[in-house]
């Protein structure tokens, strides 16, 4: 994987390996769009804020070309996933490495997943990205904010017992510790 790495060193290619890496499900290419649109971070975010659509369709095709991620094209969407070990691998590099920059990341995934949520979600559907946003939040250092969140919005809102789903809760609770 670090061949991978250096192979893809300075280029658009390696920041957009590294957002994907930060996620734990497959993303909407718009989502990460927006993302990136949000803050520039060094390394993560800042190569690819100007490029234009056909320099991501190169991008996210020489990654697809590599193997390192996989590309799936439905409803007029595009969604990009790689495999579990390929995240874990990311994740770990960036953690230990570049600190800094994972913990942006989760940041701006946690901005991100916030202002995508209704006011008042009326359904799980709509509420999944709070859950998202708690366990990204944790992992920004962002404690506080998430705890306020999971207990204000998540927890006072949701009944798990009628609505719900034991394991997007539990994620969350593991994320604190």
């Amino acid at each position: 994987m670090r061949a991978y790495l250096k192979w893809f060193e300075d280029s658009p290619e390696l920041s957009l390996f590294r957002l994907i890496g930060l996620f734990d499900r497959p993303v909407a290419l718009e989502e990460l769009k927006a993302i990136v649109s949000l803050k520039k971070i060094e390394g993560l975010t800042t190569e690819l804020d100007e490029l234009t659509p056909s320099q991501w369709s190169y991008a996210v095709g020489r990654l697809s070309d590599a193997k390192l991620i996989s590309v799936d094209r439905r409803r007029n969407r595009c969604f990009i996933d790689c495999h579990p070990l390929v995240r874990d691998f990311i994740g770990d590099y960036l953690r230990t490495d570049f600190n800094s920059v994972w913990r942006q990341g989760h940041g701006l995934i946690f901005d991100f997943l916030l202002s995508s949520v209704p006011a008042e979600p009326a359904n799980m559907t709509e509420m999944e990205p709070l859950f998202r946003a708690v366990i990204h939040g944790t992992r920004a250092g962002r404690y506080d904010e998430s705890f306020q969140l999971y207990f204000e919005r998540i927890k006072k809102k949701y009944v798990m017992l009628t609505e719900g789903c034991h394991h997007a809760d539990q994620a969350c609770i593991r994320s604190f510790f």
